[in-house]
């Protein structure tokens, strides 16, 4: 049976669509992740994933992916993971972009600007869902031939019966699904609610999604005296996801 390893966050969604994508190949399939989390289909190994830990985890790593002999090594963001990939030696090796990783964190650091451009020319396929992930991938270097854009997609059926969902005509719920990053401006979302608040009282405003401005964001709302018109429910799962916005 063939093998791939993907050195992925476990606890992601999008590492859980991306191996679920895989299960009809009917391949033996495991996640190295930094973090501990459940995706299924795939075997989860917690192992050290770290950049600064990288001189004292990497020989570990390496003898980890080895003993497993899988026949393609897939990395999810083009940082730590895509270095810990490479240094696997076993290839193909794929790449995959998710965005900040190439649009946002090589613009304030030169080491991961050098560690972007000196992983590209690594990988024999890299992967994106944006155009705009594209034009920054060549700017680095990658050949356009090396690239393949895939969107995501969605379950239809899914979809299809949220749609017959019975909802509650006088509630009316903006919805927010993005980490708590700064890269997602999740303060300015509360902020335009806030005062969108003051002519439609009758607005709620959900926030999915944890992170490391989660604190920050609660306290903004408890000052603003919205407690009660601002949830947090923290990270969900994509079915959970379907059914909040079923509500």
């Amino acid at each position: 049976m063939p093998k791939i390893c993907f050195l992925a966050d476990a606890s992601s969604p999008h590492t859980v669509k991306w191996v679920s994508g895989c299960a009809d190949l009917h391949w033996e399939i495991i996640v190295i992740s930094h973090w501990p989390g459940e995706v299924p289909g795939a075997k989860v190994i917690v192992h050290p994933l770290s950049l600064t830990g990288f001189p004292r985890y990497c020989w570990s790593l390496r003898r980890l992916v080895r003993g497993f002999k899988p026949d393609i090594i897939h990395a999810h963001q083009l940082g730590a993971h895509a270095l810990y990939a490479w240094f696997c030696g076993i290839t193909p090796l794929v790449i995959t972009a998710w965005g900040s990783d190439v649009l946002v964190k090589p613009k304030h650091s030169w080491l991961i600007r050098r560690l972007v451009k000196f992983l590209i020319p690594k990988a024999a396929l890299l992967t994106s869902d944006s155009a705009q992930i594209n034009n920054q991938l060549i700017a680095y270097g990658a050949k356009p031939g090396q690239i393949l854009t895939l969107l995501f997609g969605l379950n239809q059926q899914r979809y299809q019966e949220l749609a017959l969902a019975t909802k509650d005509a006088t509630r009316v719920i903006i919805c927010s699904p993005r980490l708590h990053e700064p890269i997602y401006n999740i303060e300015e979302i509360i902020k335009a609610f806030c005062q969108l608040h003051l002519e439609q009282p009758q607005l709620e405003l959900w926030l999915l999604g944890s992170g490391s401005l989660t604190a920050k964001l609660q306290q903004i709302v408890t000052d603003s005296a919205l407690s009660a018109s601002i949830r947090f429910w923290g990270r969900v799962t994509p079915t959970e996801f379907s059914k909040y916005l079923a509500a």
